[in-house]
């Protein structure tokens, strides 16, 4: 039988410990918080067990070639209770017990909600004060993103969010803001960069489903869409589009329709109306304030 000699020994658990530092170096980078914590945990006391074992084996190695004092023996059970308890270490920090956060009113679509359940108050909005909007979520087309602020490009026409990051929208700052009097305005691409853009399915969209948009303040907004349309965009509705209005509405805009290769856009714009929930959506008069 080979002698397992205190040189062969140091050479296994070097690599151990080699090996051990690396996964666990791997795990604080890659892994999210307790399940780090956890893995690394479970890593250690793993280590620990297997290395005991392997000097408790060699012990009785060499005991039995007479090149170790005699030893007091032990149950060779350590390494299967230290996998057993790194696993239940595991299990116990990455199980999560913390209760699912309350939907936001408003944000769930129509056709999901009990027919019976009575619809919860919707917050109140002053449609005098201007608040600064940071995101929009559609819900129904399972999409969202933060919002940059957007003016006029040096031709007078409404700036688009760079067509390199194609899922960032931006909100017309110069019109009103969400939640404010008169038609808010996001836009954003239909794609960009060979990718699908934040609007790629904005077509979708139908009468009674719902946008909401988050405040800098901390206050959701929630719109109920209208209707949507496709356009020309050489007959793009100006007036109706950001016409002042009675209460807080909501414009969704991006591109459709065939691309022009020569002209490197697209030939149509879709369209979606939408207005405060519990508005009337009333127009009071088509401003005309410039082509979009």
């Amino acid at each position: 039988m080979a002698t397992t000699g205190p040189g062969r020994i140091q050479t296994r658990l070097t690599l151990l410990a080699l090996l051990g530092l690396s996964w666990m170096l791997t795990a604080v980078t890659v892994l999210p918080g307790n399940t780090g914590f956890a893995v690394v945990s479970a890593s250690l006391i793993i280590i620990g067990a297997v290395s005991w074992e392997t000097l408790y084996q060699a012990g009785r190695q060499l005991r039995r070639n007479k090149e170790w004092p005699r030893l007091t023996p032990r149950p060779a059970f350590g390494a299967p209770l230290a996998i057993a308890a790194a696993l239940g270490l595991v299990i116990g920090l990455t199980t999560d017990t913390t209760p699912p956060p309350a939907a936001i009113a408003g944000t769930t679509h129509a056709a999901t909600a009990s027919p019976s359940a009575p619809r919860p108050s919707l917050p109140a909005v002053d449609p005098a004060v201007r608040v600064t909007p940071i995101a929009v979520h559609i819900p129904e087309l399972d999409a969202g993103s933060s919002l940059i602020k957007l003016g006029l490009d040096a031709n007078g026409r409404m700036q688009t969010p760079s067509v390199t990051t194609p899922m960032q929208a931006g909100w017309y700052e110069p019109g009103p803001a969400p939640g404010q009097t008169g038609p808010a305005v996001i836009v954003g691409h239909v794609d960009g960069a060979t990718q699908p853009g934040i609007f790629f399915r904005l077509h979708e969209l139908a009468a009674g489903d719902r946008v909401t948009v988050e405040r800098a303040d901390g206050s959701v907004v929630t719109f109920v869409v209208r209707r949507t349309i496709r356009v020309p965009k050489d007959r793009f509705p100006t007036k109706e589009v950001y016409g002042r209005t009675a209460d807080p509405e909501l414009r969704l805009i991006t591109c459709g329709g065939s691309f022009d290769r020569t002209a490197r856009s697209y030939r149509e714009n879709i369209i979606v109306f939408a207005q405060l929930e519990g508005g009337d959506g009333r127009v009071v008069d088509g401003h005309d304030t410039h082509d979009g």
